[in-house]
């Protein structure tokens, strides 16, 4: 069965819709759109990973049913997202590479990311977003520019040192810091504010090493290796990064 079929069967028997989204690094998704009780967005119900570890379409359903349960009473209101000064406060922007799929984006050249964009994002619920599009930007009636400059003036990072995360040895753990936003949930883009408060920690100049989309981390530049970390980033990407999570394979010199 592919997994085509295997979607819509389980659609029929839960009375859900299939849907694909593309997600990050042009990774596409398959999931069940199921009903809302009342108006507003619908939860998705995303059957790749019960596909891929071989579960039956009955299991699958039973899965289902009890994510529609426990989403019964979810209900988003997103009439306020037609008025920009509504939305402005809830702009954010999110660093990925530059394969990334999106209509509305801005190269992160200027901030040191050569091969990264910044794309804009609207936060519409506590655990959702949505990737603003061309005709969300007709509907504000803004330019692109003052969009961007809205979503990256609402970012926010925080630090953390890496021997505070970790119980096992790491290279230059002691010196290495994270560098996130406080749900470290798509923090990559925190290190375009953090860089003052860095050139403080790092007076001699740093190493920017993308570990995901959720983050970054930060060496000083005197203490390491510029080959030793390249060939670090490249490793965990290859061992411990999902494909989705993806930033790069580059090191960056500040």
């Amino acid at each position: 069965m592919t997994k085509n079929e295997y979607a819509n069967r389980i659609a029929e028997l839960v009375g859900g819709k299939v849907v694909k989204t593309d997600k990050v690094n042009g990774i596409e998704y398959t999931g069940i759109v199921i009903p809302p009780n009342g108006t507003g967005v619908s939860p998705i119900f995303y059957i790749d990973g019960y596909y891929a570890n071989g579960c039956s379409v009955l299991e699958t359903v039973e899965m289902a049913k009890k994510f529609r349960e426990q989403h019964k009473d979810f209900s988003v209101d997103i009439n306020w997202i037609r008025y920009y000064e509504k939305v402005k406060p809830h702009l954010h922007a999110r660093l990925y590479n530059k394969a990334t799929k999106a209509e509305v984006f801005v190269s992160a050249e200027q901030y040191g990311f050569e091969d990264l964009i910044l794309v804009p994002y609207v936060t519409v619920g506590e655990c959702a977003s949505a990737k603003v599009t061309n005709k969300l930007l007709e509907t504000w009636n803004v330019t692109k520019e003052e969009l961007m400059q809205a979503a990256i003036n609402n970012i926010q990072y925080r630090l953390f040192r890496m021997s505070d995360l970790l119980n096992y040895e790491w290279p230059f753990n002691d010196l290495m810091i994270i560098v996130t936003n406080p749900d470290r949930l798509c923090g990559a883009s925190s290190i375009i504010k953090a860089h003052q408060a860095l050139k403080e920690m790092f007076p001699y100049g740093y190493l920017v090493l993308p570990s995901s989309v959720h983050e970054v981390m930060v060496v000083p530049k005197e203490e390491a290796s510029y080959d030793c970390c390249l060939e670090m980033v490249s490793e965990v990407n290859r061992e411990c990064v999902d494909p989705e999570e993806w930033l790069s394979d580059n090191v960056y010199i500040f």
